[in-house]
């Protein structure tokens, strides 16, 4: 069973533009001098993404390390990837580092899949390096079993005509501002399925509690009268129409619709503008229609 050095995703969210046929195959091998190491990457960045990674990233860690060849393989974001990963490791398949879902790390690590970084000698020198919260969420059973890579958030997207006619000049800066811009305007709101990742901001933002401050008990807290509050108002806002079954169901093409003016505020990550910025004159026509915004996480 081989293992796989980790470098995790701060994040847990699928990226837009990945394929979805990459890795029942075997991993192509390039010839490599015998005086090289060949290093084996899986990635799962967006078209854009993959260009300044492969085109600027790769060539530059090659020049400053002339004796290692590192070989990317762009693989899609889904359940097919972690399936892949786990039975690769067990007929010695893998990849020798892989940008995968922080959500993951604890999972593969426990499985043994995964090379504890923190035995290496210069471990606790990069370990200064970085920000101490991102690395902590590598750590499983005192060692250290991945690298924080990048780390991103949810972002308010408004249609800014939808806004302007909704009588806002800029977007509501509170949650119950939001709430009231949707049900008197009857604007719809891209809620786009039923994970946390989906209905936190707007859980939280009514004011729902997750864990305690020290995030070490749920008791009292997730199941607290400021909880079941939020989650009433969320079914509230459901019957309403203010969420629609078919964007919980992802049956509607959200990202077109906010920017063709059919959906007044979709919740994405930033990675909405990036990943389309290929597209001829998309970039420019997506600035001009749509707003981004932090993501009021304040009920009042």
């Amino acid at each position: 069973m081989r293992m796989i050095k980790i470098i995790p995703l701060l994040t847990t969210v699928f990226l837009a533009g990945c394929g979805q046929a990459f890795i029942d195959g075997p991993l192509e091998k390039q010839t490599i001098p015998t005086s090289k190491v060949e290093v084996v990457m899986w990635h799962t960045y967006s078209e854009e993404e993959t260009k300044v990674f492969e085109n600027e990233v790769i060539p530059e860690f090659e020049r400053l390390h002339p004796d290692i060849i590192v070989t990317p393989v762009r693989q899609p974001y889904n359940y097919r990837l972690k399936d892949a990963l786990i039975s690769r490791s067990f007929s010695d398949k893998t990849p020798d580092l892989v940008r995968m879902d922080i959500i993951w790390s604890p999972e593969f690590a426990d499985l043994g899949l995964l090379y504890p970084l923190s035995r290496f000698s210069d471990f606790e020198t990069v370990k200064q390096k970085l920000v101490a919260p991102t690395l902590e969420t590598n750590q499983y059973q005192g060692q250290y079993y991945g690298l924080p890579l990048n780390m991103t958030t949810k972002i308010a997207i408004y249609n800014k005509q939808m806004l302007r006619l909704s009588g806002y000049a800029a977007p509501p800066t509170t949650m119950s501002g939001l709430r009231e811009a949707a049900d008197v305007y009857h604007d719809i709101l891209g809620m786009q399925g039923g994970a946390m990742w989906n209905y936190g901001p707007y859980f939280i933002g009514l004011g729902g509690k997750l864990l305690n401050e020290s995030n070490t008990a749920a008791l009292g807290y997730l199941n607290s009268k400021e909880s079941i509050w939020a989650v009433e108002q969320m079914k509230d806002m459901l019957f309403q129409g203010t969420f629609r079954i078919s964007y919980l169901l992802n049956r509607e093409d959200s990202w077109g619709n906010v920017i063709q003016g059919k959906l007044f505020m979709l919740d994405e990550g930033p990675w909405f503008f990036s990943s389309q910025a290929s597209a001829a004159g998309l970039k420019e026509s997506i600035l001009d229609k749509t707003l981004p915004a932090l993501f009021q996480v304040y009920p009042l």
